[in-house]
């Protein structure tokens, strides 16, 4: 009686190999939709019609100049204090300008919440495939739609995350 060994060979439609392809197109489509936000987070050009007000508020914070105004005054700011002094804090440790600082802050906070995604993802399912999945989807589908808050200086993606 003879033994047979029966190797099972790995198909090219299996899933084990379509799903490294399915992840390297998710991540390509990913850092290509981060690529405008990114570039364009460079240029000292007004991205979003709150970025100046922001980096008013930011300077100010920065300088210990009182940022609300008072009850009685007509001018009005409803975002939160929070942000404009942490901006204004990494803006002043980075040696960079805040409306620059919020930008980067803005990178940051996309990367870290794409980790959280990652790390709620894994932790849950168990794998971590899906929660690959789930963090590139995340990059991709931000980068794409949202552009108004990926690379510009507003309270609500950056500092407010981190």
């Amino acid at each position: 009686m003879t033994d047979t060994v029966v190797v099972a060979a790995v198909r090219a439609d299996s899933p084990s190999v379509r799903a490294p392809i399915y992840l390297v197109c998710l991540a390509t489509l990913a850092v290509y939709f981060l690529i405008w936000p990114i570039w364009r987070a460079q240029f000292f050009v007004e991205i979003w019609p709150t970025e100046s007000w922001n980096a008013y508020f930011q300077d100010a914070a920065g300088s210990w100049v009182p940022i609300y105004p008072g009850a009685e005054s007509l001018v009005g700011n409803n975002y939160p204090p929070l942000s404009f002094y942490a901006v204004a804090l990494f803006g002043k440790l980075a040696g960079i300008d805040n409306l620059f600082a919020g930008r980067a802050l803005s990178l940051v906070a996309l990367a870290s919440i794409a980790v959280e995604i990652f790390a709620a993802a894994r932790l849950l399912a168990g794998g971590s495939l899906g929660a690959t999945v789930g963090a590139l989807w995340y990059l991709a589908i931000m980068a794409r739609n949202s552009t108004t808050y990926i690379g510009t200086n507003d309270p609500q993606l950056g500092p407010v995350v981190i």
